[in-house]
């Protein structure tokens, strides 16, 4: 799940009020940046975790390309602003098909991800 791109959804609850969106940051993933290294539980996901405490959510993990040459011999090609766009898009759809565009949302990010959702509420492009 390393490369996964995009909008996932990861822990859908009963009738949701509310998207919590995750947004990893930089050498970061959708699924490793939310994952413990002790026990190894993605605590987005893991019953026990988030989702206990908000039964009543749809939990996304958004994932782009955030690596840095240093490590990996190449960079992202994408700017933060490009990122935003594509996190905006992504919703905006998502959303759309899950008759949900009036549901709030709330943001975690780590690192770099808020910068990118600091680019996305600049940019005034979700509700």
């Amino acid at each position: 799940m390393a490369g996964h791109f995009g909008i996932q959804e990861v822990f859908r609850g009963e009738d949701p009020v509310v998207d919590i969106v995750a947004v990893h940051g930089l050498n970061g993933g959708p699924i490793k940046t939310w994952t413990t290294n002790k026990t190894d539980k993605f605590w987005l996901a893991d019953q026990e975790m988030l989702p206990k405490h908000m039964s009543n959510a749809r939990i996304l993990s958004f994932g782009y390309d955030a690596s840095v040459a240093a490590f990996f011999g190449r960079t992202s090609s994408d700017t933060i602003l490009q990122h935003a766009h594509t996190l905006v898009a992504e919703l905006v759809a998502d959303r759309q098909l899950e008759g949900a565009m009036n549901r709030p949302i709330i943001f975690i990010c780590h690192s770099l991800g808020g910068i990118v959702v600091k680019r996305v509420k600049m940019l005034r492009l979700i509700g």
